[in-house]
């Protein structure tokens, strides 16, 4: 299943509840989330925050050309899902 409406991590996982709950499956069940390699923790993170409790995560391998500049970029969304009280 994929939400299409949000534009941060955040809004991505909180508006997949109500999908989820649509077809029988509440926030306590075993749910994965498919992302990008770099960000598989800080999704599980945000997920655990929002009230997902058996999260496990698969990672799209990044491609060498973008690698070093996801992984920056990760770097600083952790820092601000932090501050934001995003997870924590």
């Amino acid at each position: 299943m994929q939400e299409e409406r949000s534009s941060s991590t955040h809004e991505n996982i909180v508006l997949s509840k109500p999908l989820l709950q649509r077809r029988g499956i509440s926030a306590g069940q075993p749910i994965q989330i498919v992302t990008s390699d770099f960000h598989t923790m800080r999704a599980a993170w945000i997920a655990e925050r929002a009230g997902y409790t058996q999260i496990t995560t698969v990672g799209a391998s990044t491609p060498l050309y973008v690698r070093y500049n996801d992984w920056l970029r990760e770097y600083f969304a952790v820092a601000s899902g932090w501050l934001l009280r995003e997870f924590g």
